[in-house]
């Protein structure tokens, strides 16, 4: 596991429509997971992580998206690495969203 954006949480701009979510990238082996939390005062504050995408890093993943009090996750995924990470949320108590990469390629002739 290793930790992006110092795993310190950064104030931003965005509007919030979840409180508290997360945005997962899953890759075969790797997951980058994204949170945003709306803080007191209407401020909202973001962390990165990366996890290994093996059992135990969901393991971590899920602790991690619980200990910032997650309700919902967003995921990105190609093929069917979005399967593991989603059956480990969901039996978190996370409400989970999957969206499959979408080919970039121009079918404009």
């Amino acid at each position: 596991m290793t930790t992006t954006a110092g795993d310190s949480l950064q104030p931003d701009e965005m509007h919030v429509v979840h409180p508290r979510a997360a945005g997962l990238d899953v890759h075969k082996m790797q997951i980058t997971a994204s949170v945003r939390l709306c803080q007191p005062g209407g401020g909202v504050q973001c962390a990165t992580r990366q996890f290994s995408a093996l059992p135990d890093g969901l393991g971590e993943l899920a602790k991690w998206l619980q200990s910032h009090r997650v309700t919902a996750a967003a995921m990105e995924a190609t093929g069917i690495f979005w399967q593991a990470p989603w059956e480990a949320l969901e039996a978190a108590g996370i409400a989970c969203r999957f969206r499959r990469k979408v080919n970039s390629r121009s079918d404009s002739k």
